[in-house]
């Protein structure tokens, strides 16, 4: 998640961090979130935590988030190439 519109929205952000705890709850599954810095700064500048199955991990390289990738049994993403890739 990094796009400005989903970021610097209050209510957007506080909407999706909601929806990444409900989809661990429903789903019973940890959430691995790879959050973009800027999204983990604008998260503490709000007060906003990440909580309830959700686990925000720190910045990743290309190899070691593929090998999370093909692991997952869902991604959510606002990024174009990411949802290309995750096909």
């Amino acid at each position: 998640m990094h796009r400005a519109e989903n970021t610097d929205s209050v209510e957007r952000l506080t909407g999706i961090i909601a929806g990444l705890r409900e989809t661990s709850s429903v789903l019973g599954i940890p959430v691995l979130a790879a959050l973009h810095p800027r999204t983990v700064f604008r998260l503490r500048d709000l007060g906003l935590e990440v909580t309830g199955g959700v686990r925000v991990l720190p910045p990743l390289g290309y190899l070691d988030f593929l090998g999370l990738e093909s692991h997952a049994a869902l991604v959510v993403t606002d990024s174009g190439g990411l949802q290309e890739e995750a096909c």
